[in-house]
């Protein structure tokens, strides 16, 4: 009879183990879809985290090209109006100092007024002053 009775909690322990075992594997699979779907939320996170910084990086160019533009435009206001002489506009616009650069007339004559200077001071040294010391007394008004 002890070998009945021996055989029994045996089966009993085998089958508790079963058991046991189902459920661990269970709770594991249910464990393991948790984790899969909180893997594709933070997947998704991620694309649209992605996607929303390209937005971001594309609105930040855009702003600054709108203020490159922008300031572009006041210059422009800002010189038409001192070249018209129409100056008390310049402060709707909200422009106390503006640096617009010198203009393409000014630059074209003080590049003409340079070679000239230039070709004389070439022209004199040679011929006439045998390589003494030269002043040249600048012809524009100051």
């Amino acid at each position: 009879m002890s070998g009945v009775h021996s055989k029994g909690p045996v089966l009993n322990l085998t089958e508790l183990q079963a058991n046991a075992l189902k459920r661990i594997i269970a709770l594991q699979h249910q464990d393991i879809l948790v984790k899969n779907e909180r893997l594709r939320g933070v997947e998704d996170l991620t694309r649209i985290c992605s996607e929303l910084e390209e937005k971001r990086q594309s609105w930040q160019t855009r702003a600054g090209n709108y203020e490159m533009a922008l300031r572009l435009a006041e210059t422009r206001i800002a010189y038409l109006n001192r070249k018209l002489g129409i100056g008390p506009q310049t402060r709707t616009f909200g422009i106390d100092v503006v640096n617009p650069g010198i203009s393409i007339k000014d630059f074209d004559a003080v590049t003409k007024e340079n070679i000239r200077l230039k070709e004389a001071l070439e022209h004199i040294v040679p011929t006439e002053l045998g390589g003494k010391d030269i002043v040249i007394v600048s012809m524009i008004e100051i």
